[in-house]
C-alpha cells in the first residue's frame, strides 16, 4: 500500500479532501473545543456523534457504528469475516486491512463477480475510487446474492444522491466518512449504517473509545452547518463539470465522475512525474481496471494552471 507524504512543494491535488469549504466554517468547529474535551475520557461509542448522525440521517441510533475513520469502521466489519472479496478498482486500503488481519483475499473486475463466488463479505466502493463512477443499484444487488455487502460511500455526498442507505439490512452495510465532502480529514471520524445486531458484534470486536472528544463535537458541529458543505459540493460540481469539458475538448479519455475527483485514462508516469515537477501533485493510478491518473478538484485558478500543463503532455 502506497501512503504518500504531505505535499509542501505545489498543489496537493491527490487525497481528495474537500478545498471548497470557508475558514468560517473551521472557525465555527474549534470553538466547541472546551477544556474538559481534552482533560476527561470521551463517552464510550461517541453516544453524542451517534445520536447527533441518527437524527440527521432519519436512522435508528442502533445502527450507527462510529470509529476513527471509515478505514477503523470497515477493519472492525473485516475482522468478523472469513473470506473478503473486493470489486477493483478499489481503494487500496480494503485489502492491507483484510491482510492485515490474516484474512483470505478475493478480488474481481468490475462488472465480473465470479471470482466472489465464496466469499461471505464484498466490499464495493460506489461513487467509485479511483474512477468517479457509480455503479447500478442493480450490480450491487448481484452482489448480495453472494454475501453480506459493504458499501464504501466515502465520495456519496458529491453523487447527488442518497446512495445505499435505505437499502442497509442483513445483507448490506453502508460506510461513510467526514474526511471527504465534510473537509474533517484530520478529526479522524467515520461510520456505519448497519443493522443493530451486526453493529453489537463489530463493536465486540472493537475498542469503545476510538473517537476522540474533541472530534466528535467538531463532527456534531459540522451536521450543524451542513448547509456550508452543501455550497461547498454545488461548487465543486461546477468546476467537475467545466474540467471535464475542457479535458475532453484536449482529447483524454474521461469517464464521468461523481466525486471530487476527476480521472484520465491510460495517462502514465511520465505524465505524472511532470506534473509533479511543475507543481501538481497528482495520483498515479495503477488498478486492475483502472490505470491513469486522478486528479482532486479544486478551486478554478489552480485547475486552470493545471490545464495548461496537460494542453503540451503528448
Amino acid at each position: 500500500m502506497e501512503l504518500i507524504p504531505i505535499y509542501e512543494g505545489g498543489e496537493r491535488l491527490f487525497y481528495n479532501e474537500n478545498l471548497f469549504l470557508p475558514s468560517t466554517y473551521y472557525e465555527e468547529l474549534i470553538k466547541v473545543v472546551e477544556m474538559n474535551l481534552i482533560r476527561f475520557y470521551p463517552t464510550p461509542w461517541a453516544d453524542r456523534l451517534v445520536e447527533a448522525l441518527s437524527s440527521f440521517l432519519n436512522v435508528d441510533e442502533g445502527s450507527v457504528l462510529p470509529g476513527a475513520g471509515a478505514d477503523d469502521v470497515l477493519r472492525m466489519l473485516i475482522s468478523g469475516a472469513d473470506r473478503v472479496g473486493i470489486v477493483e478498482p478499489a481503494y487500496s486500503m480494503y485489502e492491507h486491512l483484510a491482510r492485515s488481519m490474516g484474512k483470505e483475499v478475493r478480488s474481481s473486475v468490475y462488472p465480473d463477480i465470479d471470482p466472489l463466488a465464496e466469499c461471505d463479505l464484498i466490499i464495493v466502493n460506489t461513487p467509485n475510487n479511483p474512477t468517479g463512477l457509480s455503479y447500478s443499484r442493480g450490480f450491487v444487488e448481484e452482489l448480495r446474492s453472494i454475501g453480506h455487502v459493504v458499501v464504501d460511500e466515502a465520495y456519496v455526498e458529491f453523487s447527488g444522491s442518497e446512495g445505499f442507505l435505505r437499502d442497509v439490512d442483513e445483507t448490506l452495510t453502508v460506510v461513510r466518512t467526514f474526511s471527504k465532502a465534510w473537509g474533517l480529514a484530520g478529526l479522524r471520524v467515520g461510520y456505519a449504517i448497519s443493522p443493530e445486531e451486526v453493529v453489537t458484534l463489530a463493536k465486540g470486536r472493537s475498542l469503545p473509545y476510538q473517537v476522540s472528544a474533541p472530534s466528535e463535537a467538531m463532527a456534531i458541529r459540522a451536521l450543524e452547518m451542513s448547509g456550508l458543505v452543501h455550497e461547498s459540493v454545488k461548487e465543486v460540481e461546477r468546476v467537475r463539470e467545466r474540467l471535464t469539458g475542457r479535458l475532453r475538448a484536449i482529447g483524454f479519455e474521461v469517464p464521468d465522475s461523481s466525486t471530487n475527483f476527476v480521472f484520465i485514462k491510460s495517462l502514465g508516469r511520465e505524465a505524472w512525474e511532470r506534473l509533479r515537477a511543475r507543481g501538481f501533485a497528482v495520483r498515479l493510478v495503477d488498478r486492475p481496471g483502472a490505470r491513469g491518473i486522478r486528479i482532486t478538484l479544486v478551486p478554478w485558478e489552480v485547475m486552470d494552471g493545471l490545464l495548461e500543463e496537460l494542453e503540451v503532455i503528448p
